[in-house]
């Protein structure tokens, strides 16, 4: 892999005019931020217009609708995101005329040889977790640079520049995290995601992040409550991990008690207790991610050296408490669209059955409202192989809503549908799951909302900016 990189940097090294292939997706568009923020001139495409591509408009780069083979003339480097397909019209002229290809994942770990990384990894709560490190560092006063695949609330950008330290949140879904050389990596979890990628195997999947840990020149952060992550640190040479969790961890987070929308426990270092932490995020998986950033931070800040140093720990810790009150969370991630007619609107990215799972028991324990969920399925592959796995996701859903699903660049499977999620579930009961096709989500979704209802929307397509126009004209 090491050489792709050098190859990389040697493209750059030549490149003033960068184009990328499917610049509309939250990766690629930060990508494209970063690249004109380091003098590039920028351009790119993508099928649909959205709100990503109008602010990147706005910071002065090209976006074209289509791909279309003659815009890629004149271009010294082709970038493509992983959804893009071998028969783009615009790779095929790229490979003609020439021109430089690379892919998202490389590009980024080009660029992020460049400066000292913290890179974040794992199958889920990574978002929040770089998001939630990046703003603590900045509240601090590094000038701190950020690659997240979401975007803070009231922010437009999610990526920026700063030149001290580099937090990046990583991909493992093409494996193309396997590129970076972290100076500190984090792992948040391990879990059955992506598969189609690794071929289903276990095996590899885990072996991945195996290799993304020992590849870190410094140290490994992980969570010790998640069995696959505490396999990798156990095994890494004495003195490389420093681990986090709520039942055991380096940090520990006990007496979690959970009040509306913000959470508040005792922060443990070593079993002692540091201090009484509150976080403006609500959550068992949020107190996870909170901890994840803390042991990133406090481990960066003190070069590792830890033992013994409870007091100034602790200085640390009082700081970071202080600054934490002022994140804004992350869109997408639990984000409260507002309260009509005595219904609130929630949206959540979430949309593995370990993340339906944690969002819903979460809502439940913060409000006792009948909940209803609107569940969009993202992939043919994410459904077929955790088909089991989605049985039991949706307890504690009063009313389930489940619209087609959201094929991304996937192909449709036969009989792989929402037909057969529905038929599949456990809960809630079977007069309490309604189909309503996606044609249908804007003319009749609100006639099943009832006032006192939580309507919480999850899923990675379309289904955000629907409920988002549901919610407008309610």
């Amino acid at each position: 892999m090491q050489h792709k990189i050098a190859f990389c940097r040697q493209y750059l090294k030549k490149a003033k005019n960068i184009y990328l292939v499917g610049i509309g997706g939250i990766g690629m568009s930060g990508l494209a931020y970063l690249l004109k923020d380091k003098g590039y001139k920028v351009s790119g495409s993508d099928i649909v217009f959205s709100p990503l591509l109008a602010h990147l408009e706005k910071k002065g780069i090209a976006v074209y609708l289509g791909h279309k083979s003659q815009r890629v003339k004149g271009k010294d480097l082709l970038c493509y995101s992983s959804a893009i397909k071998e028969d783009n019209p615009e790779l095929k002229r790229a490979r003609k005329l020439g021109i430089p290809l690379v892919s998202r994942g490389l590009l980024l770990a080009c660029l992020a040889q460049e400066e000292k990384v913290i890179a974040i990894a794992g199958s889920h709560g990574k978002t929040t977790t770089t998001a939630l490190t990046g703003f603590l560092l900045r509240k601090m006063g590094l000038r701190c640079s950020t690659f997240l695949g979401g975007m803070l609330q009231g922010h437009t950008v999610s990526a920026e520049w700063g030149r001290e330290v580099f937090v990046i949140e990583t991909d493992e879904s093409d494996g193309s995290f396997n590129f970076i050389r972290p100076f500190y990596s984090l792992i948040t979890n391990i879990d059955r995601e992506h598969l189609n990628f690794y071929q289903n195997n276990w095996g590899k999947l885990k072996g991945a992040f195996r290799r993304f840990a020992e590849q870190t020149t410094g140290k490994v952060i992980g969570c010790a409550d998640d069995e696959a992550v505490f396999d990798i640190l156990s095994r890494l040479p004495s003195g490389r991990s420093v681990s986090y969790g709520i039942r055991k961890g380096d940090f520990r987070a006990c007496h979690i008690t959970f009040s509306s929308f913000s959470t508040r426990f005792d922060l443990c270092f070593y079993d002692k207790k540091l201090l009484r932490w509150e976080i403006p995020l609500a959550g068992r998986h949020n107190v996870l991610n909170s901890l994840a950033a803390i042991a990133a931070i406090v481990s960066f800040r003190m070069e590792g050296k830890l033992a013994g140093r409870e007091k100034e720990i602790e200085v640390i810790c009082l700081r970071l408490k202080e600054d934490i009150k002022y994140f804004p969370g992350v869109k997408r991630r639990l984000e409260i669209l507002g309260k009509k007619k005595g219904v609130i609107f929630i949206s959540d990215y979430a949309h593995h059955p370990s993340e339906i799972k944690a969002v819903i028991r979460t809502v439940k324990s913060i409000k006792s409202s009948r909940l209803v969920v609107v569940f969009q399925p993202h992939r043919s592959s994410r459904l077929k192989s955790l088909i089991s796995e989605f049985a039991d996701a949706f307890y504690g859903s009063d009313l389930l809503i489940v619209t087609d699903i959201y094929l991304a660049s996937e192909k449709p499977e036969k009989n792989i549908n929402a037909a057969l999620l529905i038929e599949n579930l456990r809960h809630p009961s079977p007069k309490n799951i309604i189909y309503l096709p996606q044609n249908k989500l804007m003319s009749h979704l609100s006639s099943f909302f009832n006032q006192g209802d939580i309507v919480l929307a999850l899923g990675a397509g379309n289904i955000d900016s629907i409920i988002r126009s549901v919610y407008r004209q309610f």
